[in-house]
């Protein structure tokens, strides 16, 4: 089966849509990248398009007005809904510790699909404030609403936690990789 399919364009025309005026904190760039950048990172290990789609579509809900799972379901169907509604925060009126304590509890109660999109995303984002440190040194963390340390714990807890849950995760090497690259970059 082909990587691109209708239901894939769909998604990528649906998520540039919903993130068409959102930049990414680092560098300013449109958001859509990491969209594709997720969906890229997956296709490396899983081309099932219903996956493909879902990390195309993983931050719809998170970030976009109106998208609820029941929209997703009705336009992509229930797994991809299922999923990005499990990778998606639940609250953002919780604060940034709150969400991350939610995330990583929902991550022990996920299914492979949604670890599986889950750990590309972590992937793709640990890739890139690691680059982005590299290039612009501390000065990334005026973006994020916690520092460097708290950035760290973080990234170490939800690759653990990955772990324990799914050690046979395919992507689990690449997320060992990239956090071993953070952890000598910050400490």
């Amino acid at each position: 089966m082909s990587v691109y399919t209708p239901k894939i364009q769909e998604a990528l025309e649906f998520a540039a849509k919903v993130h068409q005026n959102q930049k990414r904190k680092i560098g300013g760039l449109p958001y859509l990248i990491h969209s594709v950048g997720v969906a890229l990172i997956l296709t490396g290990i899983n081309t099932e398009e219903d996956l493909i789609a879902a990390a195309l579509l993983h931050d719809t809900i998170e970030d976009g007005e109106g998208i609820n799972k029941e929209v997703l379901a009705k336009k992509f169907g229930d797994r991809v809904a299922e999923i990005v509604y499990g990778v998606s925060e639940k609250s953002k009126s919780l604060s940034w510790q709150e969400r991350k304590v939610e995330a990583l509890d929902h991550v022990v109660r996920a299914g492979y699909d949604e670890i599986l999109v889950k750990s590309a995303d972590v992937v793709y984002n640990m890739n890139d404030v690691a680059t982005s440190y590299q290039n612009e040194g501390e000065a990334i963390f005026e973006h994020f609403k916690a520092g460097k340390e708290q950035q760290l714990e973080r990234y170490q807890k939800l690759v653990k936690t990955i772990k324990n849950k799914w050690p046979q995760n395919p992507l689990m090497q690449e997320l060992e990789e990239k956090l071993s690259k953070l952890e000598n970059l910050w400490q």
